[in-house]
């Protein structure tokens, strides 16, 4: 994955999580797009737990979000 998106700005790829963002809906639906090419050429399947534009998700532990970045309560330890 971390090759088929080389020199995509905007596209953070760890083993086969693949986070594309953009500091516009345009500019991250360009990406998108272009990321969805690149795996259709490459005959890549995407599974079921794909996400499309969410408000907000768990990415590497945090939670990323329009606000920001907020700690997973499920990962907090008292």
């Amino acid at each position: 994955m971390t090759n088929l998106s080389e020199g995509i700005e905007g596209v953070q790829v760890v083993i086969d999580d693949v986070l594309i963002y953009g500091s516009t809906e345009a500019e991250h639906d360009a990406r998108v797009k272009r990321v969805l090419e690149i795996l259709k050429e490459q005959k890549v399947k995407l599974n079921k737990k794909c996400k499309f534009k969410p408000s907000e998700l768990t990415y590497l532990g945090p939670i990323l979000s329009g606000d920001g970045l907020k700690c997973d309560p499920q990962n907090v330890k008292y």
